[in-house]
């Protein structure tokens, strides 16, 4: 126990034991028979000082309802043009404000590099100090910008009084934004270091080794696009009208505002925005097969070890059920893996996982482990004996509830929080928006005999294996796990191509 508590805890008992001294007739270490006073007459009520003070709640800690308003902004024709979605929440005066452009069609293999995309993440929000961006520092904002693959999002973080302003402020550096000649400098350079890095880490191999394997013929770009060092800034200028002519926008709004509010604001700047790129619907993986691939990365003594299975979508009605299970199984600190394979047996250096639903009837769940090599065999056996257990037996009643709880509480903290609650709005081609209402009821009506007949059901999926390590290592452990394992080299896993 620390800070004042602590000393208040010890002034009470110090206080207690005075008082207790000072009223005993006789010593309290050993009081003779005689001396015991009688028991009280139940009307009677002895009264002894607490020996702390107990700081107990007084409310229930209660998650406000996730209340979700849509609205669209139009052209003027009156035809629609970008979707706006809006969580109101009072608690704190700050609006979080996400405009989002669909991108995917354009990039790697399109018209738009995916080296060029990137850098606009660096060098498209120009110096913290002059232009628009400066302005909205000025205001007490932020604003910056993360283009990917698919869609390119530009977020606003403002006090609510200053929302007009900053909106403003916002859309002139959409318009116009600060291509910084410096930051394209420090952006090659930055990529360079990435692309010497890609192929000597083996939790990035194994990440792109994934996208390979279960994304097939997929147009993302899997590692550091090598033409970055083409990349001016003509290109990233051109390559940014490009997406605001085409890409379809979506605003997302969490904060201290109303739909009447800021309705008007958005169609005042950003009503001019009526892309043709319409939003991506997210293949799901290739997990169709059992498989094992190993990927030679010689210098490296500790093997990482990614498996990867089909899992349900998220409008599946094993969602729920399955996402429980999950949380048992290597969703927290409690969790079945850790518990077996780091706590009892001792064989983990790290271990990470993820249960992703891709879209609404595709989902895949991955746990990564990193084990030295002497401890590959034991690890594998290990990992497969907790998966199969969870199939067979399923989950105790206990770990139930506490993979419920854990749940609901790791949904509760998105809900309070802004940044997630605008990451959440996100329209994926068909999941409709009602999706991101959080669904506490249904974890909560979630019953044993659900959560076990989803674990019998995608804990029986075939798995994809991904080890990274030295190849004349772990080779002879994985011969005996499967008689046909495809290799690969790191290069052949990040870039898609030999060696040279």
């Amino acid at each position: 126990m620390n800070g004042p508590l602590r000393h208040v805890t010890r002034a009470a008992c110090l206080a207690w034991f005075a008082t207790r001294a000072a009223l005993a007739d006789v010593p309290v270490s050993e009081p003779p028979p005689s001396a015991v006073p009688a028991e009280p007459p139940p009307s009677v009520v002895v009264a002894e000082p607490p020996l702390a003070t107990v700081y107990a709640p007084t409310t229930v800690f209660a998650v406000p309802p996730l209340v979700i308003e849509e609205a669209s902004l139009t052209d003027a024709a009156g035809t629609p043009t970008a979707s706006v979605f809006l969580v109101e929440r009072h608690a704190a005066p700050l609006v979080t404000v996400e405009l989002r452009l669909a991108t995917e069609g354009l990039i790697d293999g399109g018209r738009i590099t995916q080296g060029a995309v990137a850098a606009l993440n660096t060098v498209w929000e120009g110096p913290w100090s002059t232009g628009p961006r400066g302005a909205i520092a000025r205001m007490g904002g932020k604003a910056s910008v993360d283009c990917g693959w698919r869609l390119c999002t530009l977020t606003l973080h403002t006090p609510a009084a200053a929302l007009p302003e900053a909106l403003d402020a916002f859309a002139d550096l959409l318009r116009a934004p600060a291509l910084d000649g410096e930051a394209l400098s420090d952006w090659r350079r930055d990529q360079a270091e990435r692309h010497r890095y890609a192929t000597k880490n083996t939790s990035v191999i194994a990440a792109w080794a994934s996208t390979r394997l279960l994304w097939p013929g997929t147009k993302r770009a899997v590692a550091p696009d090598a033409r970055f060092r083409a990349v001016s800034a003509g290109a990233l200028e051109a390559t940014w009208r490009r997406i605001l002519a085409e890409g379809q926008p979506s605003i997302a709004v969490a904060g201290d505002t109303t739909m009447a509010t800021i309705l008007p604001l958005f169609q005042a700047d950003f009503g001019h925005l009526r892309g043709t790129i319409g939003w991506p619907v997210e293949a799901g993986p290739s997990l169709d097969e059992e498989r094992v691939v190993l990927v030679d990365v010689p210098w490296t003594s500790r093997p990482l070890v990614r498996v990867a299975w089909a899992s349900p979508g998220a409008l599946d009605p094993d969602q729920p059920a399955w996402q429980v299970a999950w949380r048992s199984l290597a969703g927290g600190m409690g969790a079945r893996m850790l518990a077996r394979l780091r706590e009892a047996d001792g064989l983990l250096y790290s271990m990470g996982g993820d249960y992703l639903e891709v879209s609404a009837t595709a989902g895949w769940s991955s746990l990564e482990l990193v084990v030295n090599e002497a401890d590959l065999g034991a690890a594998l056996v290990a990992l497969d004996e907790e998966l199969d257990r969870l199939q067979r037996d399923g989950l105790a009643p206990e770990e139930l509830r506490g993979a419920v709880e854990g749940q609901i509480g790791w949904e509760a903290l998105r809900l309070l929080d802004r940044e997630a609650l605008t990451g959440h709005l996100k329209r994926y081609g068909d999941l409709p928006v009602a999706h991101f209402a959080v669904r506490f009821p249904t974890y909560r009506e979630v019953t044993l005999e659900q959560v076990n007949a989803a674990a019998r059901t995608w804990l029986t999926q075939p798995r994809t294996w991904i080890v990274v390590g030295d190849r004349d290592a772990i080779e002879p452990v994985l011969a005996k796990r499967s008689e046909s394992v495809t290799q690969w080299t790191a290069c052949r896993a990040v870039r898609g191509r030999r060696c040279r």
